[in-house]
């Protein structure tokens, strides 16, 4: 190995570590709350070393979101791999688990997402950063869509505005498990995530069937 590739690998390493680093001290004290120091600390690296890689806090929170994107990407062509030839309303239904499980085993990244636009969170990214940020929330996005255009094409759903109707369950699926997430808002709506999540999506499903005379 040479030289300038074992110190390419290095610093791969050190941005890796910083990531993983942050995740764990986001994940239990918020935005807010953490600082670079923190960081700096679980990973064992000088506050100078963090700002190398990352320019603010704020940066650093949304490289996390980002690589939180990747994992669930990742689950969503893993997904399309294994049911080839199922139905849309069958992918339907699994995307909705995907996304799910990823709600419960990375909640933090909900909470990165929820701040996004905020613009004291903006005004701090690097515009590239910033860029990365939508164009791999619409990646996601495109898997719904494609499957909407493939009910579409199936027969199985009208005709709809595939990038809208995506957008729209997002939103959805999102929204009720964010304000679910909140218990005084579960005391108050008495339904569980879960089964408002299936309610939601069998709705969104049977509103695109095309209806049988």
């Amino acid at each position: 190995m040479g030289v300038q590739e074992r110190k390419e690998r290095e610093k791969l390493a050190r941005q890796e570590a910083i990531l993983k680093a942050a995740q764990k001290i986001f994940l239990t004290k918020g935005l807010d709350q953490t600082t670079i120091d923190d960081v700096a600390e679980k990973a064992e690296l000088s506050k100078g070393t963090i700002y190398l890689y990352f320019k603010s806090k704020e940066e650093l929170y949304i490289s996390v979101f980002l690589k939180g994107l990747d994992v669930l990407m990742g689950q969503f062509q893993a997904m399309r791999i294994q049911l080839q030839g199922a139905r849309a309303d069958e992918l339907i239904q699994e995307v909705k688990e995907i996304y799910y499980r990823f709600f419960k085993e990375y909640p933090e990244y909900f909470y990165i997402n929820s701040l996004l636009y905020h613009g004291r969170i903006k005004d701090k990214i690097n515009p590239y950063i910033w860029a990365l940020t939508h164009q791999k929330t619409k990646k996601c996005l495109m898997v719904f869509a494609d499957i909407i255009q493939k009910g579409i094409a199936d027969g199985l759903f009208r005709q709809v505005d595939s990038w809208k109707t995506a957008n729209s369950f997002w939103g959805a699926a999102t929204g009720v498990m964010m304000l679910l997430e909140d218990e005084e808002h579960r005391k108050y709506i008495g339904i569980p995530i879960k089964e408002l999540l299936d309610y939601t999506t069998n709705l969104l499903i049977e509103s695109l069937k095309v209806r049988q005379l």
